[in-house]
């Protein structure tokens, strides 16, 4: 008993290797979900939904190369209904129904986009008219007003006695070195 608790490192590890090897040795059932569905499906199903998916990227992609990008575009309509079909092509029909909706919002998404740009550059122009009337940029080079003020400083700082009189006008009228 001595041994066993001297050595509860050795003894944890073997027990866990030895667990791990029964569960190794354990079958794995494969749950429905995770089987191949090529398998179980017949060769028609797949033609079909293979056949589907290929039509709703084609029209995606003719959508897509068809819409110029600076040009409004007109509200999209709703596609129209499609005929009756057999039940075991229902799930296609599903597929092709979900792929088209994708597009219409594909399309409605661009157009919001389009429309938003275009404020945003209106918006941008009624801003510079404001700044012209305001005096806030000059109305010909839209840079912005130089403040004399400003130049007159800076172009005292640019000799070195004025330059030492500004830093010594900090250390005493400025903040106390101690609270820096």
């Amino acid at each position: 008993m001595d041994w066993i608790l001297n050595h509860l490192q050795v003894v944890v590890f073997i027990a866990i290797v030895i667990v791990g090897m029964l569960k190794g040795k354990r079958p794995a059932a494969k749950a429905p979900s995770m089987r191949d569905p090529a398998r179980t499906e017949d060769a028609g199903e797949v033609e079909r939904t293979r056949r589907v998916q290929e039509e709703i990227r084609r029209k995606i992609a003719a959508r897509r190369a068809g819409t110029p990008a600076a040009a409004s575009v007109p509200p999209v309509q709703p596609p129209a209904p499609l005929p009756p079909l057999v039940e075991e092509d229902r799930e296609a029909r599903e597929d092709l129904e979900a792929g088209a909706a994708q597009v219409m919002r594909e399309d409605q998404e661009l157009a919001r986009q389009r429309a938003l740009a275009d404020q945003v550059t209106q918006l941008k122009t009624a801003v510079r008219a404001v700044e012209r009337q305001a005096g806030m940029v000059d109305s010909l080079s839209l840079a912005p007003v130089v403040n004399p003020l400003r130049v007159a400083i800076l172009a005292d700082l640019r000799t070195p006695s004025s330059t030492r009189r500004a830093l010594l006008l900090r250390e005493i009228l400025g903040e106390p070195v101690g609270l820096r």
